[in-house]
């Protein structure tokens, strides 16, 4: 697991965000930057599916990771996981990669002395073979050599760090699926999270509650201002009785549970929603002082695009799922998909997705953000981030283009430490997935 390659590369980007300034709903100005490619001298291979962190101190330094996928699906072996870190806000980016074999469901965290944590999953003969972590104690430079192991039968592992003001401050969570068998043989899936308290170095304290007889996905965990930790849970199918083992749900439920000691133990099953009908649902948290600090933040997809919907205590009770944006733009009609939420130290909630235009023949599509500073209630028009299109069918993808037609079941969309939104993802304008950034300056 220790060989790896370390380059230099870099990307132009202008001294100050372009001076078009729009007024929207609820008194927001948003500022977009022009995008900017993020070149690499990795092999001319798709960059698909990729995430971000943002330094929660420091606003110039950026760690995200992306697969570094192939064009033969019979080579899915020789896929690897990478990861991008910049320092100068960004300007430059330094680039690894790793060498897990297969490696698929790549994220990243930042912690507050700057340590860069990567976590992947390394699949041999298309099953989860490990789940390993990675360290870089200076910010995204190196990267351990002997990672960590949480075994087999992980599935799309995530990370987050405790920057409330408990007693568990500090903490890095992992969470993730963990199918394993129950005493009757029968594979369940459960919810997994290891909590570290030392910087990702060990991992002493792990739990896997057995939340409900359905199959689902731990999705993007949150810790709420008062140390409360909370995990998504996305229920796509349900046993049955019979010989098809198991069937589609008509609708995603989208649950969550909480713990309030650190991950040791779980509450029951709180459902959010049961609009959501595909995707990657996540949540997002207000640690922000203003008005609506402590407010939760669920987001999820219809065929319209994405939805968000609320919580102020602390995941008992949601308000009903709120269109992003409510008045699209003529060229984001609805054909969204690839969504993320974040919110930066204001309070102001950002959404992002790619989206196909209102054509769902079209096999083309842009990124798009809007923002909501009333927390969740209305949300700003569409802007839209990307200045060409994406074809991934166009070019030298490949199965990738097959595999991820939008770039990744995710992609990146972090706040920085001066509140502006940076946004990663798979570009295919050219000849290959590409990654390429863009940052999103937002005041009242």
């Amino acid at each position: 697991m220790g060989s790896s390659t370390i380059a230099t590369v870099c990307i132009l980007v202008a001294s100050a965000l372009p001076s078009g300034i729009a007024q929207t709903v609820g008194g927001l100005s948003v500022q977009v930057g022009a995008d900017q490619p993020v070149s690499t001298s990795l092999p001319a291979r798709p960059l698909v599916e990729p995430h971000l962190a943002a330094n929660p101190i420091n606003p110039l330094h950026f760690v995200g990771a992306a697969i570094m996928s192939v064009r033969d699906e019979a080579d899915v072996s020789q896929m690897r996981c990478v990861a991008v870190a910049s320092f100068d806000g960004p300007r430059t980016w330094v680039t690894h990669e790793f060498s897990v074999t297969g490696c698929h469901d790549p994220w990243v965290a930042i912690l507050d002395d700057g340590t860069a944590i990567f976590v992947g999953l390394e699949i041999v003969n298309r099953a989860p073979a490990n789940l390993w972590l990675f360290r870089s104690p200076d910010g995204g430079r190196t990267w351990s050599t002997m990672p960590h192991s949480f075994g087999p039968n992980h599935d799309h592992p995530t990370l987050i760090v405790d920057r409330s003001g408990g007693r568990f401050h500090g903490a890095l969570y992992v969470a993730s699926t963990h199918s394993t068998r129950d005493t009757s043989g029968i594979y369940r899936e459960r919810v997994f999270v290891a909590r570290s308290m030392d910087g990702g170095k060990s991992f002493p304290q792990v739990t896997e509650p057995e939340v409900m007889n359905l199959h689902y996905n731990a999705m993007t965990p949150i810790v709420l201002r008062n140390g409360a930790l909370l995990v998504p849970l996305n229920a796509h199918r349900r046993l049955v009785a019979d010989q098809r083992d198991e069937v589609p749900l008509r609708n995603r439920l989208y649950w969550v549970i909480r713990s309030d000691d650190g991950g040791a133990h779980f509450g029951v099953p709180m459902l959010i929603t049961d609009a959501c009908t595909g995707g990657f649902p996540s949540l997002a948290a207000d640690r922000s002082n203003g008005a609506r600090r402590g407010r939760a933040y669920a987001l999820c997809q219809l065929e319209t695009g994405p939805y968000v919907t609320q919580s102020g205590d602390g995941g008992d009770r949601w308000s009903d799922p709120v269109h992003v944006p409510k008045t699209p733009s003529a060229d984001a009609a609805g054909q969204g998909r690839v969504s993320s939420i974040a919110v930066n130290g204001d309070g102001i909630v950002a959404v992002s997705w790619h989206d196909r235009g209102p054509d769902p023949s079209t096999k083309c599509w842009d990124v798009f953000v809007a923002f909501s500073g009333d927390g969740g209630e209305t949300f700003t028009d569409a802007h839209k981030v990307s200045t060409k299109p994406s074809c991934s069918a166009a070019g030298d993808n490949g199965w990738a283009a097959e595999r991820w037609p939008l770039g990744g079941d995710y992609s990146g969309l972090a706040a920085a430490a001066d509140g502006t939104f940076h946004l990663l993802w798979a570009d295919s304008r050219g000849e290959r997935y590409e990654l390429r950034t863009a940052q999103v300056r937002v005041t009242r």
